[in-house]
């Protein structure tokens, strides 16, 4: 289902904001979780799993993008919020509703998710965020 849903989102895309909503909404009711989040890491469902959640977060990504471009910015950012929070480690995510934010001149909101991204990726994975994602923060701290 999900990955049926995915696919259509993709061919609606760019063709109807009301489409698209049905399809950001269908998204991210059939995507609660990553793939089997319960089960031991069995080696034949990891690659699933991952392959999954990438996709989540590209095309959660690419529906952001295109919801931001309209007016008002709410559901864009409301619907990157929820994915972000599915997906807690996706960088592109926190990206995006940073930008979505800075857009909507909540400059301050968005240096907390920057400060939330910073801050899962060192204490869950050793990391830090990536150039391009420490540039918007720059540049929202310079306004």
């Amino acid at each position: 289902a999900l990955d049926a849903t995915l696919d259509e989102t993709i061919a609606q895309a760019g063709k109807n904001a009301d489409a698209l909503d049905r399809h950001a909404k269908a998204l991210l009711d059939l995507y609660r979780r990553e793939f089997l989040a319960s089960d031991d890491e069995a080696p034949w469902f990891l690659a699933m799993r991952e392959r999954q959640r990438a996709r989540f977060v590209r095309m959660a990504d690419r529906i952001g993008a295109a919801l931001g471009t309209g007016d008002p910015l709410e559901p864009a950012i409301a619907f990157v919020q929820a994915a972000s929070e599915r997906e807690p480690l996706a960088e592109p995510l926190h990206r995006r509703l940073m930008l979505l934010l800075e857009s909507a001149g909540r400059q301050a909101e968005a240096l907390a998710v920057f400060q939330r991204c910073r801050q899962m990726l060192s204490i869950l994975l050793a990391a830090s965020p990536s150039r391009e994602t420490e540039a918007i923060a720059a540049r929202l701290r310079g306004r």
